[in-house]
């Protein structure tokens, strides 16, 4: 839908009609609008970032856009030297986003990343004797 309301239209008892920006509600010949937009307020798209430097440092981007205004509410850039893999970095900023979105009493509805290689827990399809 692009963002955009639709409306319906009530003409008849069991008949609407759909139409953009909101809802229109005829009662005995008279109409009233109502907007139909979802509630967007306090959900939050994150993107995590991940970039080697070298062997043991990565540099890590976290960007945290909510959704209803479309502003950048958090940005950060920090380089790791600790973490022995990408798995580990991408958890830390992970948990930095998360203490971030628990504080300012956001929810995050949709995380982003370039990692490609995340470990995935899978079950065993053969049998073995």
């Amino acid at each position: 839908m692009g963002g955009e309301a639709i409306k319906r239209v009530k003409v008849n008892a069991g008949q609407t009609r759909k139409e953009e920006g909101g809802e229109v509600m005829a009662l005995f010949g008279k109409g009233k609008i109502t907007e139909n937009i979802p509630d967007n307020s306090g959900l939050v798209n994150v993107d995590i970032k991940i970039t080697r430097k070298d062997r043991q440092e990565r540099k890590v981007r976290i960007t945290v856009v909510e959704q209803s205004t479309g502003k950048t509410v958090f940005k950060t850039d920090f380089s790791d030297k600790t973490s022995q893999s990408d798995y580990g970095t991408y958890v830390q900023a992970e948990e930095i986003v998360k203490l971030y979105c628990q504080r300012q009493d956001y929810i995050i509805a949709d995380m982003f990343e370039n990692m490609t290689d995340k470990p995935t827990v899978q079950t065993v399809e053969k049998r073995s004797r």
